[in-house]
C-alpha cells in the first residue's frame, strides 16, 4: 500500500473489525513494527519503533488510544500529564504547557478543576477527550484519532467533533480518523480509505465513498418476500 497524509488532510479510515485498521495507525505511531516497507515523513524515512524516535521524530506522529484509561499513571494528576507532552516534545515551560491544555481541554468540555484530579476519579468518556488532549498538545503533524468518540455520550460526542477542526493546526495538522461512527465521519473527514484483510481496497472523497458502501449494504441486506415474513 502507499497512502500519503498532507498537512492539513482530514481523512477517515473505514472497514471492518479485524480489517487491520488500528494495526496500520500503530505502525504510523511506531507502536507497531511493520513487516515490511517504511514511514515516510517529507521523504524522510522514520525509525519503525517507538523507542528509537527521537523526541521531534516522536511529535510528528500522535496516536489517541480507544482505550484511554490505560495510557495514563493512575496516581498522577491529569494536568501535569497532558502537559509533559509540550514540555517534553516542543521544549514548552511547564506553566505555558499547563495552560495550553487547559484552554483545549475547556474547548472539548472539559473544566480546569477536573484535570487536578487522578485518572481514577474521571470518567471513561473524560478520560478518552483528555488523551486527545494530551495529543493535540504535541502539534503533530499527524494526528490518529482511534474511535475517539466511542465512549462519548451524545452531546459530548457533539462537542468534539465540533471542537476537533478548530484546534487542529489548520495549514500543517493532518488528521486520521478510525471510526465505525459515519455521522462522525462525515462531520470531520474530507477522504475516506477503506480497508479490508490489511490492505486499503478503496481511497477517494469522502462521500462517494461512503455512499457506494451503503449502496453495497443495500444490496447485499437480505429481502423479505411471501407469506411468512421475517422475524
Amino acid at each position: 500500500m502507499s497512502l500519503t497524509f498532507p498537512p492539513g488532510g482530514r481523512t477517515a479510515l473505514l472497514g471492518p473489525s479485524g480489517s487491520g485498521k488500528t494495526t496500520f495507525a500503530r505502525v504510523l505511531a511506531g507502536l507497531t513494527a511493520p513487516t515490511s516497507g517504511e514511514v515516510r515523513v517529507d521523504g524522510t524515512p522514520l525509525p519503525a519503533r517507538i523507542d528509537r524516535r527521537t523526541s521531534a521524530q516522536r511529535r510528528v506522529v500522535q496516536y489517541v488510544h480507544q482505550n484511554s484509561a490505560d495510557s495514563f499513571e493512575r496516581h498522577r494528576p491529569l494536568l501535569d500529564q497532558l502537559a509533559a507532552t509540550a514540555v517534553l516534545l516542543r521544549g514548552l515551560p511547564p506553566e505555558k504547557a499547563r495552560a495550553e491544555a487547559v484552554g483545549a481541554a475547556a474547548a472539548l468540555g472539559l473544566e480546569a478543576e477536573l484535570l487536578h484530579r487522578t485518572p481514577d476519579r474521571l470518567s471513561g468518556g473524560q478520560l478518552q477527550r483528555c488523551a486527545l488532549v494530551r495529543a493535540l498538545t504535541a502539534h503533530p503533524a499527524l494526528l490518529v484519532c482511534d474511535e475517539v468518540t466511542s465512549a462519548l455520550d451524545s452531546a459530548s460526542r457533539e462537542r468534539v467533533l465540533a471542537a476537533l477542526p478548530e484546534l487542529l493546526a489548520p495549514a500543517t495538522t493532518a488528521l486520521l480518523l478510525i471510526s465505525h461512527d459515519v455521522s462522525a465521519v462525515r462531520a470531520v473527514a474530507r477522504e475516506a480509505v477503506v480497508f479490508d484483510d490489511g490492505r486499503p481496497v478503496r481511497h477517494g472523497p469522502v462521500g462517494e465513498v461512503l455512499s457506494s458502501l451503503e449502496s453495497e449494504d443495500a444490496r447485499a441486506a437480505p429481502r423479505a418476500s411471501g407469506k411468512r415474513g421475517v422475524r
